[in-house]
């Protein structure tokens, strides 16, 4: 039987309406540990709540339709106390959540009710339930997280998907063009050359010396090198190279704590032959000659957006692009161009469209820009 020290000293804590909660004095089971974390977590949602009411009354004035969208993006939207308290609980006792539900009756240990109240109170405090279980799902994949990188989110999928149309119906076609290019042209200066010197050992060698000097630059283009600028978890590099087979991925962060998130992920998939993990600004100091592509879900956010406390928790600087939110996007599109980079596909902030048509079309690049699944401008594809 557990006791109850933990929440009681939280009661004590002041924390707006906590004591409302119906939560029992003990938990015998982990039906009854399920329903008071709900009770806790539904307690802390309707505070919150109200106070998010409050003070979009209070700015509403200052506030356009983009605005409130946005607003709703970074919130933690989806309540889903049952659905978040089972994760919790399964994490902590290492089963899977249909296993709390046929075992429903069974007392949890002390110890192990402790620790998942102790989550629960985190969870109740906003603190991403990602970084609770280390653990957060993206594209067909669960990665590990932690505080030194952002949290892979369901728009960013997009732009996987957008990056992988660009390489297969451009860059990869192109390539497959030059291959069958390359493949007429070696059989036949092949043939020539083999029928030069003769019918019989002439033709092998004259075929194979024609192949391999005519087709091994098309071969060579049928590899995409590509390069993602800021990489934080690696969520992006990983879902592109695991769904382009030929592709070849240097990705950069600033961050080092973001990095050794990214090689734990990049080790786990067993990409570490595909994808390059570069400590560096920008491009840093790679040789772009032969890059295909540069993607990036860069920091766009302005400095004086108030951030959700539930996004706070995040690396700010993974976040906040300066003082407007599009200089780490103008800066990384005005490299690209003097690299020239032909393609170059970004995530960006809602509102940000009109500044980026313009640096866009300043350094040469054709741009088309996508939607969200809110509707809202998420990104571009720019060529020269």
């Amino acid at each position: 039987m557990a006791d109850f020290a933990m929440f009681d000293k939280r009661l004590d804590s002041g924390a707006p309406n906590i004591k409302d909660a119906p939560c029992i004095k003990n938990v015998w089971c982990i039906k009854d540990a399920l329903s008071c974390a709900v009770s806790i977590l539904r307690v802390r949602h309707n505070a919150e709540s109200d106070a998010a009411k409050h003070n979009s009354a209070e700015s509403s004035e200052h506030l356009d339709a983009g605005d409130s969208d946005i607003d709703s993006a970074f919130l933690d939207s989806a309540f889903r106390p049952r659905l978040e308290a089972e994760i919790l609980l399964a994490f902590v006792l290492d089963k899977p959540r249909v296993w709390l539900h046929t075992h429903d009756t069974q007392a949890l240990s002390s110890d192990d009710w402790q620790r998942f109240l102790a989550l629960i109170h985190k969870r109740a405090e906003s603190y991403p339930i990602e970084y609770l279980t280390k653990r957060a799902s993206f594209w067909d994949m669960e990665l590990f997280v932690d505080e030194g990188a952002l949290i892979p989110r369901p728009e960013s999928e997009i732009l996987v998907q957008k990056v992988c149309e660009v390489l297969r119906e451009h860059i990869l076609r192109d390539a497959d063009s030059g291959l069958d290019s390359g493949l007429d042209s070696g059989l036949d200066s092949g043939l020539d050359s083999g029928l030069d010197s003769g019918l019989d050992s002439g033709l092998d060698s004259g075929l194979d010396s024609g192949l391999d000097s005519a087709t091994k630059p098309a071969l060579e283009r049928h590899i995409a090198r590509i390069v993602e600028v800021g990489a934080g978890s690696g969520a992006l590099s990983i879902a592109i190279a695991r769904s382009v087979k030929s592709a070849r991925i240097i990705a950069t962060d600033i961050s080092q704590d973001a990095l050794k998130i990214a090689a734990r992920n990049v080790a786990d998939f067993g990409l570490q032959e595909r994808i390059e993990l570069v400590r560096a600004p920008f491009l840093g100091d790679i040789d772009m000659s032969g890059v295909d592509l540069v993607f990036s879900n860069p920091p766009y956010i302005a400095a004086s957006y108030a951030l959700p406390r539930n996004v706070a928790f995040e690396p700010i600087s993974a976040l906040v692009g300066g003082e407007k939110g599009s200089e780490v996007l103008e800066e990384l599109i005005a490299r690209c161009a003097r690299a020239r980079v032909k393609w170059l596909v970004c995530e960006m902030g809602y509102d940000q469209k009109p500044i980026m048509q313009q640096v866009l079309s300043l350094h040469g690049y054709k741009a088309e820009f996508y939607k969200d699944l809110a509707g809202l401008h998420r990104g571009f594809i720019a060529y020269l």
